[in-house]
């Protein structure tokens, strides 16, 4: 499933790489691509979308439907 989020509080690019690693922490195979300039995140994988939500924010991240 292709999943897009809004994150606001990306300021650079080890936010970036925190949201990547923390979404391939529970799926490994999963493609994310983040738009830092316009706080945007697309994540293509099998896990449902709150436990991706769940892992952003663990990392600290306020995640937008």
């Amino acid at each position: 499933m292709e999943y897009r989020f809004v994150i606001k509080d990306m300021l650079c690019a080890r936010c970036e790489q925190s949201i990547i690693d923390a979404v391939r922490r529970i799926d490994r195979e999963a493609v994310v691509e983040v738009d830092r300039p316009n706080d945007k995140v697309t994540v293509n994988s099998i896990e449902p979308r709150d436990a991706i939500i769940i892992a952003i924010t663990e990392e600290g991240y306020t995640v937008s439907p």
